[in-house]
């Protein structure tokens, strides 16, 4: 963790320790069919349990899906030319069912600050008044971020369509 709110470190000890993982399983002896299984049931939810650890940039998150992607095209053998939509595609419709990172990346954090808007104690008031002044400051700024030492860092994504007073 980091007290200077600089994740950066953390997004590429995620990108080297992905990597390693990912290596490691292409070049393990198991079938096609079980590394595609440990990538799904293993590694992937492990690099997004780690993701969520801290904010990610959006660039991060891209890299990491296509590492696995990638790591999925050579554990089944197919070439390069191999779309990325077929690999992520379920695979009850003929794809190799590898989710996306940066899909259940995002539904994670969307779900975790909406849990943090609904609690009744001083979570969901915290969160709230956050959202609030964000809301507020990209207000009287138009077309500008609020912070852009921290703007490419989406740990809360911003949801500020979303009518949140509602929730209280």
């Amino acid at each position: 963790m980091t007290l200077t709110l600089d994740w950066r470190q953390h997004g590429s000890n995620l990108r080297l320790d992905a990597a390693k993982k990912l290596a490691a399983l292409t070049a393990s002896l198991a079938s096609p069919r079980q590394k595609l299984h440990m990538l799904n049931t293993v590694i992937v939810p492990g690099i997004l349990a780690k993701a969520m650890s801290a904010p990610l940039a959006p660039g991060d998150v891209a890299v990491l899906d296509r590492m696995i992607t990638r790591a999925a095209r050579q554990a089944m053998r197919l070439p390069r030319s191999y779309s990325t939509a077929m690999v992520r595609l379920d695979a009850d419709k003929g794809g190799l069912g590898v989710p996306s990172i940066y899909a259940r990346y995002t539904a994670e954090n969307a779900a975790s600050l909406l849990d943090a808007l609904r609690d009744p104690g001083s979570l969901g008031r915290i969160t709230k008044a956050l959202m609030q002044a964000q809301q507020q400051r990209l207000q009287a700024r138009p077309g500008e971020c609020a912070e852009p030492a921290l703007s490419d860092y989406w740990r809360v994504p911003v949801l500020m369509s979303v009518s949140y007073t509602h929730l209280a």
